[in-house]
């Protein structure tokens, strides 16, 4: 929780260039923005399968998008940010305690 101004700072950064996007309370990477995606991994987009470890949301843009922002649910934590209530994703989290 100590890096939460830090997080939406990073994923309001990622918004204002164009690699995230708004659905609702939620803020999703969009893999489509950055050509280097998989690189790292040696994988191509093709091998990755979505879904394997977490529900798809069929309003992304490509399923393979995944969360950087969360909209708050029930009995989480939660914190106030500019597209409401809700926690940061994984992978946001990693990047910005680094």
């Amino acid at each position: 929780s100590e890096h939460i101004p830090e997080i939406i700072q990073m994923v309001q950064g990622l918004v204002e260039k164009g690699h995230a996007y708004v659905l609702e309370e939620d803020v999703y990477f969009a893999i489509d923005s950055f050509p280097e995606y998989g690189k790292l991994s040696g994988r191509q987009l093709e091998e990755m399968m979505s879904g394997a470890r977490v529900d798809v949301d069929h309003r992304k843009r490509n399923l393979m998008d995944f969360a950087l922002w969360k909209a708050a649910k029930p009995g989480e934590p939660s914190w106030e940010s500019p597209w409401g209530k809700g926690r940061p994703g994984w992978h946001i989290e990693c990047s910005a305690m680094s």
